[in-house]
C-alpha cells in the first residue's frame, strides 16, 4: 500500500516537472525574453519622457513552475498634477506604444493618493507601476479662545466638522466651558499661555510669563495655567516675542510641559525665537508655526494665504498654520475645506505632527 502511494506521488512529481519543462520550452520558443525586453524598453521610454520621477525600480522573478520576469517601478506624482483624468492619461501614455494595459486602480489613502497599473501583453502581466502623491498634512491651530461663548465658538466647534486644534487662554471667563465643548466635539485643546512681548501690550492676564521672573514662579504659573484648561494636550505661546528669545525662562516653561507629558508649539511671534530648538534639545514633543493665515481679517486673503502656503510646501511636508478665533476666519476655513483637494491634502490635529 505504501509502495503504491509512493509510486503515485513520484508519477505526480514527474508530471508537474513535465508541465514545467513544457511551459519553459513554450516561453523560450515564443521569444518570451525578447518580447519582455521590448515591452520593458517601451515602458522605460515613456517613463523617462514623463513628468513622474522614479523613486524605486527593480525586476524580480514571479511564478512557481515557470519563473517569469516582472518589472516594478514606484513613481512620484508632482503635487500640481491634475488628478481627475490622470488614470486615463496614464493608460493612453502606455497603450499608444503597444503596451497592454491590464488594470488601473486608484486609491485615496490616509497619507497618499495612488494609481496602480498592471502592464504587459495579451494575458501576461509583465510590469507593475505605482504612481504615488504624498499628501501634505496641515494642522490648523486656532488661537485666542476663552473670551466668549457665542457665535464664534459655535462656528468653529459645531459647524466645522474637521480636525481642529483650539488654543485657549487660561484665566479667561469661558476657558473651562470652551474646553469642555471642544472636547465633546472631538477637537484638540492646547493652552495658549501669555508671554511678554517686546512691545507694550494691552490687557491683563491671570497667568503671564514676564521677563525677570524666577524659575520657581514661572513653573508655578505654568502648572496653574495648565490646570485651568481641561483636557489640554499641549501648549503654545500667546504673544511672547521677548520671552521666546530668552533661553532661561523658556527652559522653565518647557520643563513643566515635559513633566506634564504635553507638547509645545512655538507660535514664532519672533524670528529670533529659541523656543522650538530648545524644546527639541530638551526632548519635548514639539512643532512650530509655519504660517499665520489671517494677518488680514478678510475671507479672500485667508483663502489665498492658505493656498499659497500649500504651494510653498514640498510634497509630503507637514505644516502647522495658525489663525484666530473670529467669524471671518471660521467662514474662510469653511470655504477652504469645501474646495480642498482631499487626494492631495490631509487636515490633521497638531498632536499628529509633533516630534
Amino acid at each position: 500500500m505504501k509502495k503504491s502511494r509512493f509510486v503515485l506521488y513520484l508519477l505526480l512529481l514527474f508530471a508537474l516537472l513535465g508541465i514545467g519543462v513544457g511551459l519553459w520550452v513554450q516561453y523560450q520558443r515564443g521569444g518570451y525574453k525578447e518580447r519582455w525586453k521590448g515591452i520593458d524598453a517601451k515602458i522605460e521610454r515613456e517613463v523617462s519622457e514623463s513628468t513622474f520621477p522614479v523613486l524605486q525600480e527593480g525586476t524580480r522573478k514571479v511564478g512557481f513552475l515557470f519563473s517569469a520576469l516582472q518589472g516594478e517601478k514606484l513613481l512620484e506624482i508632482p503635487f500640481d498634477t491634475p488628478l481627475d483624468k490622470l488614470p486615463q492619461k496614464l493608460g493612453q501614455m502606455f497603450s499608444r506604444q503597444g503596451v497592454k494595459v491590464h488594470k488601473i486602480n486608484t486609491a485615496n489613502l490616509k497619507d497618499r493618493y495612488e494609481v496602480l497599473m498592471k502592464l504587459g501583453w495579451e494575458k501576461k502581466i509583465t510590469h507593475i507601476l505605482r504612481f504615488i502623491l504624498k499628501k501634505k498634512r496641515v494642522a490648523l491651530l486656532i488661537d485666542d479662545f476663552g473670551y466668549s461663548n457665542g457665535p464664534v465658538v459655535e462656528a468653529f466647534l459645531d459647524e466645522l466638522d474637521i480636525p481642529l486644534t483650539v488654543s485657549i487662554i487660561p484665566g479667561t471667563p469661558y476657558a473651562n466651558l470652551v474646553a469642555e465643548k471642544a472636547y465633546k466635539q472631538k477637537k484638540e485643546i492646547v493652552v495658549h499661555l501669555p508671554m511678554q512681548p517686546r512691545q507694550e501690550f494691552k490687557g491683563s492676564y491671570r497667568w503671564i510669563v514676564l521677563e525677570g521672573m524666577s524659575e520657581s514662579k514661572i513653573k508655578k504659573l505654568v502648572r496653574e495655567a495648565i490646570e485651568d484648561v481641561p483636557h489640554a494636550r499641549g501648549l503654545n505661546n500667546h504673544m511672547g516675542s521677548l520671552i521666546t528669545t530668552q533661553e532661561k525662562p523658556m527652559r522653565a516653561v518647557l520643563e513643566v510641559i515635559k513633566r506634564e507629558n504635553l507638547y509645545f508649539v512655538d507660535s514664532r511671534s519672533s524670528h529670533n525665537s529659541v523656543a522650538f530648538s530648545l524644546a527639541r534639545r530638551m526632548g519635548v514633543k514639539s512643532a512650530r508655526n509655519d504660517c499665520f493665515l489671517d494677518n488680514e481679517r478678510e475671507i479672500e486673503y485667508i483663502k489665498e494665504r492658505f493656498h499659497s502656503h500649500l504651494e510653498s510646501l514640498k510634497s509630503g511636508r507637514d505644516s502647522v498654520a495658525i489663525c484666530h478665533a473670529t467669524l471671518t476666519t471660521a467662514r474662510a476655513i469653511k470655504e477652504i475645506v469645501s474646495g480642498l483637494e482631499k487626494r492631495k491634502v490631509e487636515l490633521v490635529l497638531v498632536s499628529e505632527l509633533v516630534e
